[in-house]
């Protein structure tokens, strides 16, 4: 019977080692997976202050000249600009410790646009020299007599398999105005947000984009007249039937960035060139180029302004999964309660006990004495002959 006993403790004992062990492996793993680190955006309203010119002095991009391009002889600033422009350099501001945007009132341009179709037989001999494609800026004056910039995009955007092409026609009216822009700052950098078009508050009419003589200072619909003839300015037109195919003679780099070829048509045929609408991407780059020269102008001109912007700050965060983290806590509570079973009967011991090996030592001392000629046993003969003494 004792040594029944004496063998279910055991058991017992290697039952509580066993599941400790498995969930000391367990509820680390567990522990690490109810917590998860992620990054947050914590958003932040501030006033901001700003410095943009509302209107573009007459002459500061330059003074009428009909001997160059557009009729204008740029100003050192504007062609300053005009290179930062193009190398789309950064403009720096202040650092806004994120990821910020608002709204700025400055100088801009108000837009209208319209669009007609017309058909193209392409093999006919009367298609030679017809335009396909077309970028092109010419500054004219309203009913009120005062100056527009008028844009006009032609592109070839279908055509089917006997080369009968349908060409669009998209006619933009460009006044200068104040406009509010929508833009974002990351850290330093300051740009133009493509979200939605600047909206024009009021429009301001420059006589200085108005013809007339050599010398007289310019403005900002000269600027940008210039500017797009310069490095918008593409064109594309057909020269005829040469050896099966149908030649073009292109000109300037936005018509082959804004080439769409047509599917299944002869890589040697014209029927293949196609054109994608760039209205969007041709606005957009006039609004930057107005952006930038409020932006340089603003020095010496400055109206200042302090709107509500919001700052998106990213941060590390720590997301709890109950779940997990009540399963491992149950885990750790099964195992203490495991380990406090062998303790059951303690409160039998007559006083009190430590884990002392002097108490232990005094305890076992009875058992332990030493037989004659026994000095030298090993471990086992040793734990051999405790259990029997105990058993006799």
């Amino acid at each position: 019977m004792a040594t029944a006993l004496h063998s279910t403790q055991a058991k017992l004992v290697l039952a509580v080692l066993v599941v400790i062990t498995a969930v000391d492996l367990s509820d680390g793993p567990l522990l690490q997976r109810s917590i998860k680190t992620g990054l947050s955006i914590h958003t932040t309203q501030y006033h901001s202050s700003w410095h943009m010119a509302k209107i573009i002095t007459d002459g500061w991009t330059g003074s009428i000249d009909h001997a160059s391009t557009a009729g204008l002889y740029h100003s050192g600033d504007l062609a300053w600009m005009a290179r930062n422009w193009y190398l789309n350099e950064s403009l720096i501001g202040g650092d806004c410790g994120g990821v910020c945007n608002g709204s700025l009132s400055a100088a801009g341009i108000d837009v209208n646009c319209s669009s007609t179709t017309r058909n193209l037989d392409i093999t006919a001999p009367k298609s030679v020299n017809a335009s396909i494609f077309d970028v092109s800026f010419n500054r004219t004056q309203d009913s009120n007599g005062h100056a527009t910039l008028e844009m006009t995009y032609l592109y070839m955007y279908s055509i089917d398999e006997h080369c009968n092409g349908t060409i669009s026609i998209e006619t933009c009216s460009i006044r200068t105005a104040v406009v509010s822009y929508d833009v974002t700052q990351t850290a330093s950098v300051v740009r133009l947000a493509r979200r939605s078009y600047p909206s024009a508050m009021s429009i301001i009419p420059s006589s200085g984009d108005l013809p007339g003589p050599d010398g007289r200072p310019t403005g900002a619909l000269a600027a940008l007249e210039s500017i797009g003839t310069r490095y918008l300015q593409s064109n594309a037109t057909l020269t005829g039937f040469y050896d099966g195919a149908y030649g073009i003679e292109p000109y300037g780099a936005l018509e082959l960035v804004y080439t769409e070829p047509s599917p299944g048509s002869s890589a040697n045929s014209t029927c293949m060139l196609l054109y994608k609408n760039a209205t969007d991407d041709l606005l957009w780059r006039l609004h930057d180029i107005m952006f930038r020269m409020a932006w340089d102008a603003s020095i010496g001109n400055e109206t200042a302004q302090t709107p509500i912007w919001t700052r998106d700050v990213r941060a590390l965060s720590y997301d709890a999964e109950f779940a997990t983290l009540w399963v491992a806590a149950g885990l750790m509570l099964l195992s203490i309660t495991i380990a406090t079973s062998l303790f059951w009967g303690y409160w039998q011991l007559e006083h009190p006990v430590s884990l002392s090996p002097l108490e232990t030592g005094r305890a076992l001392a009875s058992i332990l004495e030493e037989p004659a000629g026994e000095r030298d046993m090993g471990v086992e003969e040793l734990l051999n002959l405790i259990g029997q003494r105990k058993r006799d």
